[in-house]
């Protein structure tokens, strides 16, 4: 059967309602929390819709506890008798009584919370809503729940500031202008005063090109911060290396103190990348520090102690310590980092004994809890369900974000598509349509639905699409991959916007917008259709050096506008706004030149809801 009509069967079969669908219930462990002296581990289990409670000697499931939405995010109280959980698509978060597994609590908080923050001494529960690019702050005690301070883009995870000060929130995607040096995420200090509302204190950036933020832990003694976090060389074309490969992986250090990034440095080796670096957690002692890598499912392992030596060093060399951003070599020669494999799939989130002998690490795709001795030797790996036989979109799901299948495990398809088949904010020059013509890396949602595919449809299909991106990774495209990763996008939703009622009915404002869209604004001459696309090419006035008459471009879907910033095809639109008010003056995106400012408002407004 050829891959068209397989994907044609897979995709009815998608287009069934839920109850009828056949697709079994796989184990993904996501995060994972040690409660009651380390005895259990209180993993939560992304799509089977639940917390499952493992005792972490004996490896036994001591019980599941059903959940609103997919549990992500997990933290446990100081008494360790219970633990909050997101509940990410059901706008909640639990508390669950790990004793009994009854939910003794629950707030409501943004659309899709991810990362929590337990603020010491304080009963309060800072919540990352990550597609609204906001927070939210529970009172547990009080039982209320309030809408925090915004935030960059996209708050993923979080991590508690001493003495109940506040969060820090690493920013998944980055802002700023492509092209510039400024295209970068960051971490936000959350501030939570005694009085007074939370408030979003400063962004502290990260090196140039930085993206997909994941994890963040802060040390024992309060005066420092990591985060993991991927880097792309966003400023060569893809073609070439300089100091380092295309995408490289790192850990920041952030000094807590002067609110300030200390350095950046790099997980990888010249010869071998460390894919996809997910989960952090800092030994009890200080001396030591750990980081999943789920792209190549590793963990490794980060001397300190070894660390701050080397800095020093380096310091007093008079080197720029700016430059360990590119250095693939150093740290390894020095001894600092010392990796290993897993037994499990996926890597995700972990915990560490509080006397660090030994941690958990969440196996997204073998259903698994690992327990690892303190110098990375598994030491056993625990179910948390039965695991069904992969199926092929979780074939497809595994492989898309499996980094051992490409040229030294230095990417994944999900390095550059991030949070399942979406855009990692970078301003790439691919070699694909020439060289000079960089663009932002586009969602990969109803890509199937589109031929041909990329801005400038150099390819003929979606087909063609998945095969071209085996050989971006310098690696074989067999037809069994190629018809995983079909089947695996194939199955990707749009998410419905945070800025629409739960009920799916429109404001008035933004009713007013669906009327100039589909009216005097004539956006539906090109954006037609349920994926807003007429599959044609037009020139929108833009030019290449030495091309007069601008380039042609195919209209793009226009599926979550409200996390794909900034727009057009090289992102030189900061916002919605900047389509209409700077880019438009021919009326290329739309009749809008008669529009006033409250009518461009409600446009606007009808947009963030698409």
């Amino acid at each position: 059967m050829s891959f068209s009509a397989t994907l044609v069967l897979l995709l009815s079969a998608l287009g069934l309602p839920a109850a009828e669908r056949s697709r079994p219930v796989y184990r993904s462990p996501f995060d994972v929390v040690l409660v009651s002296d380390d005895t259990l581990a209180v993993v939560s289990d992304r799509s089977a819709g639940c917390l499952v409670i493992v005792d972490v000697k004996t490896g036994a499931v001591v019980r599941e506890v059903p959940l609103r939405g997919e549990p992500t995010g997990l933290v446990g109280d100081p008494e360790g008798r219970s633990v909050f959980v997101s509940e990410y698509g059901a706008g909640s978060v639990a508390r669950v009584d790990v004793a009994n597994g009854k939910v003794i609590g629950r707030w409501p908080v943004g659309r899709r919370p991810m990362g929590l923050a337990l603020l010491e001494g304080r009963n309060q529960l800072l919540v990352a809503n990550t597609t609204s690019h906001d927070m939210s702050l529970v009172d547990y005690e009080l039982s209320t729940s309030t809408t925090g301070p915004g935030v960059p883009r996209e708050a993923f995870f979080l991590a508690s500031l001493p003495a109940g000060q506040g969060g820090l929130a690493g920013n998944l995607l980055p802002t700023g202008s492509p092209g510039t040096a400024s295209l970068r995420t960051s971490v936000s200090w959350i501030e939570v005063p005694e009085s007074g509302p939370a408030r979003r204190v400063v962004d502290i950036a990260l090196p140039r090109g930085s993206t997909s933020v994941r994890e963040l832990a802060v040390s024992p003694d309060g005066r420092r911060a990591f985060v993991v976090h991927t880097i792309g060389r966003i400023h060569v074309p893809t073609t070439q290396l300089e100091r380092g490969w295309v995408s490289t992986n790192a850990l920041s250090l952030i000094d807590l103190g002067k609110r300030e990034l200390q350095a950046t440095v790099l997980l990888d080796r010249v010869d071998e990348g460390a894919s996809d670096p997910w989960g952090v957690c800092v030994a009890p002692s200080g001396q030591k520090l750990w980081v999943t890598l789920r792209g190549t499912h590793q963990l490794v392992q980060v001397d300190l102690e070894a660390l701050d030596s080397f800095l020093g060093e380096w310091v007093a060399a008079g080197k720029d310590v700016a430059d360990l951003s590119y250095d693939l070599t150093s740290l390894y020669q020095a001894r600092v980092l010392r990796r290993g494999n897993l037994v499990g799939r996926g890597p995700r989130g972990m915990d560490v004994a509080r006397d660090g002998s030994f941690l958990v690490v969440a196996c997204y795709y073998s259903g698994t809890l690992e327990v690892v001795d303190a110098r990375g030797a598994s030491l056993r790996s625990i179910s948390v369900g039965v695991q069904p036989p992969a199926d092929l979109v979780r074939s497809g799901e595994e492989l898309f974000h499996d980094a051992s299948v490409s040229f030294q495990n230095w990417l994944s398809c999900s390095t550059c598509h991030p949070d399942r088949g979406r855009n990692d904010g970078l301003h790439w020059d691919l070699p694909n349509d020439g060289l000079g013509t960089p663009q932002m890396t586009r969602s990969l949602l109803s890509s199937f639905r589109v031929a041909p595919t990329t801005a400038r449809g150099v390819r003929p299909n979606f087909e063609a699409s998945v095969t071209a991106g085996f050989r971006f990774l310098h690696t074989g495209p067999t037809p069994e991959r190629v018809e995983m990763i079909m089947a695996y996008l194939a199955s990707l939703e749009p998410e419905s916007s945070p800025f629409l009622a739960m009920t799916g009915k429109l404001t008035a404002e933004q009713e007013r917008g669906r009327v100039i869209f589909e009216g005097a604004g004539n956006c539906t001459k090109c954006h037609k259709g349920e994926i807003r696309t007429d599959l044609k090419s037009h020139k929108i006035g833009t030019a290449a050096p030495g091309e007069a008459g601008g380039q042609r471009f195919y209209t793009p879907k226009l599926l979550e506008l409200y996390r794909t910033a900034p727009f057009l095809h090289d992102g030189r639109a900061a916002s919605l706004g900047d389509i209409f008010r700077s880019w438009n003056l021919e009326e290329r995106h739309g009749e809008a030149a008669d529009l006033n400012d409250a009518e461009l408002d409600d446009l606007i407004a009808y947009l963030m809801t698409l």
